[in-house]
């Protein structure tokens, strides 16, 4: 009854501030609002103990003209696979982030090879890499989503079309690889 409640609030909410909260292109909901939805999902796992995971993707290859239209493709086929308390983000110009509830790390695996076929369904001419993260108590979520995003860049130069889970390390590793990573 609460996540129903919950919903419907943010329903009405995003319907008054349809600028604000939905991205018209996708239907995907906006970036403005990723930090502060996922800050309650957080404190809710703090309270409650029930997990969520963070799934960043991004579409592989060089930018062009027809993001807009793959944007389109995979907003389709994510709301084929995503549960209907789960949310997702258009997070970047050719990148989404999805939040799944009540989910761990190996249902987000999981949920990744479901888009994967979902977008085979829907005649994709293009792939996305993605990276997995399940946020606990405590952590700063726009530093967590900047390292994801970091990540997510060393997967698409490597082996684009894959999923990998976020290994969580120290800034000054952080550091080091980024500067053995440059030369």
């Amino acid at each position: 009854y609460e996540e129903f409640s919950q919903r419907l609030d943010r329903f009405d909410i995003d319907s008054m501030l349809s600028d604000f909260g939905v991205d018209a292109g996708t239907g995907l909901r906006s970036a403005k609002i990723i930090i502060p939805d996922l800050e309650r999902e957080l404190e809710r796992r703090a309270r409650r103990g029930q997990a969520f995971s963070v799934v960043l993707g991004q579409i592989d290859g060089p930018a062009t003209v027809k993001i807009p239209e793959q944007l389109k493709t995979v907003a389709t086929a994510m709301r084929k696979c995503l549960r209907s308390f789960d949310d997702a983000y258009l997070s970047g110009p050719h990148e989404v982030l999805v939040c799944l509830k009540q989910t761990d790390n190996p249902g987000a695996l999981r949920f990744v090879d479901r888009l994967k076929a979902a977008l085979e369904r829907e005649d994709a001419d293009f792939t996305m890499s993605f990276v997995i993260a399940e946020p606990m108590p405590g952590d700063d979520l726009a530093v967590l989503i900047s390292n994801i995003r970091d990540d997510l860049k060393g997967v698409v130069s490597q082996s684009a079309g894959e999923a990998v889970e976020y290994e969580e390390i120290s800034p000054l590793q952080r550091f080091v690889k980024s500067m053995t990573e440059k030369k």
